[in-house]
């Protein structure tokens, strides 16, 4: 696999792009572990944008995404995102990312071990196996979807998107959890990252397609 992010536009991203107006209104920051990697400038950047989230009350969302061609090793992606990772209300992450973070593998002790660290809720994406989740006292799990694989990028992406975007409508853990996996299934059906998320009114329309009864 190859990435072509040495002198691209995201790797020039530097703390003087991110400015507090657009923390004003906002309501989550969400960024992936992908970002920090990139360069010292836009680890820099996403330093400041913690800072001022949680100077304006902005919740904090991350999905940590490691990419190991991006990092110098393992080691110092774990160094880099950790102490980011634990300033987090929601945390998007995998069995892979875990056990380089904090040597767990196992869904349940993934969720018991970020949850120990203070993070209010915890995602762990788990492909077509579908997803886990735990938030307060509450524990959910969501089958995926069976669909033909065309092409998997974008599909935690589309997961993440749609389960905040349904938490801040104020569904339950449960029902975000199954709609993002309903959302991260589709999003692999064709080609390219973004193409099958669906708006609010067609996920609903998909979703009842799949879940016909309550």
């Amino acid at each position: 696999m190859f990435y072509y992010r040495r002198g691209s536009a995201g790797s020039r991203l530097s703390p003087e792009d991110v400015e507090e107006e657009a923390f004003k209104d906002a309501r989550i920051l969400h960024f992936t572990g992908i970002t920090p990697a990139l360069s010292q400038s836009a680890r820099e950047a996403c330093l400041k944008a913690l800072r001022l989230a949680e100077k304006n009350g902005v919740l904090v969302s991350i999905d940590t995404n490691i990419r190991p061609v991006l990092w110098a090793s393992l080691e110092e992606a774990a160094r880099v995102l950790m102490p980011m990772i634990e300033k987090a209300n929601f945390l998007f992450t995998d069995p892979t990312d875990s056990e380089i973070l904090v040597g767990e593998s196992e869904p349940e002790k993934i969720l018991e071990v970020f949850r120990g660290l203070g993070i209010e809720t915890v995602v762990v994406k788990l492909g077509e196996r579908g997803a886990v989740a735990s938030s307060g006292s509450e524990k959910a799990r969501a089958e995926a979807v069976q669909v033909s694989v065309e092409d998997p990028i974008g599909a935690g992406d589309g997961l993440a998107g749609t389960f905040l975007a349904c938490q801040m409508a104020g569904r339950n853990l449960f029902d975000s959890l199954r709609r993002a996996t309903l959302v991260g299934s589709l999003v692999t059906t064709i080609r390219g990252d973004q193409e099958m998320i669906p708006t609010l009114k067609d996920l609903e329309a998909v979703y009842r397609y799949y879940y016909p009864y309550p």
